[in-house]
């Protein structure tokens, strides 16, 4: 899902827009800590009945999930973005 999500972000993107790597970076920092969010609210959800996490929690969660995620999301749309730009 987070592949598809940078893939569209990128496609959307106008082809003229360099794509520098802090901005790739910021880009898949955001796409990355929405989808760790989610996916700890969900697991908030799904576990409330055994095991309820705050908000915090879910936060934090949802950081620690993100940070690793960034870099990889961040190279993807840049390469992505340069295969567009050369063809």
């Amino acid at each position: 899902m987070a592949l598809s999500l940078s893939l569209s972000l990128s496609l959307s993107l106008p082809l003229s827009l360099p794509l520098s790597l802090p901005l790739a970076l910021a880009l898949a920092l955001a796409l990355a800590l929405a989808l760790a969010l989610a996916l700890a609210l969900s697991l908030s959800l799904s576990l409330s009945l055994s095991l309820p996490l705050s908000l915090p929690l879910a936060l934090a969660l949802a950081l620690a999930l993100a940070l690793p995620l960034s870099l990889p999301l961040s190279l993807y749309c840049k390469v992505g973005m340069g295969i567009i730009t050369r063809r």
